[in-house]
C-alpha cells in the first residue's frame, strides 16, 4: 500500500508544480504582450513625430518657395 500513497503523493505534487510553472509562464507571456506593446506605442509615437517633422519641414519649403 505505501508506495500507491507515494506515487499519488508524487503525481499530486507534480501537479501543482505543474500548475504553478504553467501559472508562471502564463504570467511571462502576459508580460512579454506588455513588453510588445509598449514597444509598438514608442515606435507609434516616433513615427507620428517624424510625419510631424515631414509636414513642417514640407510647409518650410513650400513658404520659402
Amino acid at each position: 500500500m505505501k508506495p500507491e500513497i507515494m506515487i499519488k503523493h508524487k503525481d499530486e505534487k507534480h501537479s501543482f508544480f505543474s500548475k504553478k510553472l504553467n501559472e508562471s509562464k502564463l504570467l511571462g507571456s502576459i508580460g512579454y504582450t506588455q513588453e510588445i506593446q509598449s514597444k509598438i506605442s514608442e515606435q507609434l509615437c516616433i513615427e507620428e513625430k517624424i510625419n510631424n517633422h515631414e509636414k513642417l519641414i514640407t510647409e518650410v519649403k513650400n513658404n520659402n518657395l
